[in-house]
């Protein structure tokens, strides 16, 4: 008996853990994602002022 009941928290504790590395790679995903905008803007300005800085000697 005591075999099945720490086999029982093994399974409880590896469910946890698996939840837990879900939960990490949303979170990863995430910031990738919020990184990927961050760095899309960064270069949109970059134009931007680029442009603004030909007109401007123009």
């Amino acid at each position: 008996m005591l075999y099945r009941s720490s086999q029982t928290e093994l399974e409880l504790e590896r469910d946890k853990l698996h939840r837990l590395l879900l939960s990490e790679k949303a979170c990863t995903e995430e910031i990738l994602t919020q990184s990927q905008v961050l760095d899309e803007l960064i270069i949109l300005n970059m134009y931007r002022y680029k442009n603004v800085a030909q007109c401007s000697t123009l």
